[in-house]
């Protein structure tokens, strides 16, 4: 049985951009000592947990923080910053999930445009 681990990116170099939750199963708890030394720049946020559980830690990552990935990866190029946006909409399917991603877009469109907060 697969051993499943979850991390949440900090941003730092050998991680995933900050606040970014992903999961990643070892063929077993034995493996896991070893696998954990070279993730020392990510958070193990749990491990040895069912595919449910670990589906469920993913989809708690914030809108915020793919938003702000998203911002990060397409630099100055607005195309990519576009098609980044629309494949974070798939992720907003529930109602609240779109209220979400709703105010992280406002406040990084804000931030972007030097816009003063209210």
């Amino acid at each position: 049985m697969p051993y499943n681990v979850i991390l949440e990116g900090t941003g730092q170099k050998g991680s995933n951009h900050a606040g970014i939750r992903t999961w990643t199963s070892l063929a077993s708890a034995d493996n896991f000592p070893a696998w954990s030394e070279n993730h020392k720049h990510s958070i193990i946020l749990a491990h040895g947990v069912s595919d449910e559980e670990a589906v469920a830690l993913v989809q708690k990552t914030t809108m915020a923080a793919y938003v702000a990935s998203a911002i990060k990866e397409a630099g100055e190029d607005r195309n990519v910053l576009a098609l980044k946006l629309a494949n974070i909409s798939f992720l907003a399917q529930r109602e609240e999930r779109r209220v979400e991603l709703a105010s992280a877009l406002q406040e990084a469109l804000g931030d972007l445009l030097n816009v003063p907060k209210l």
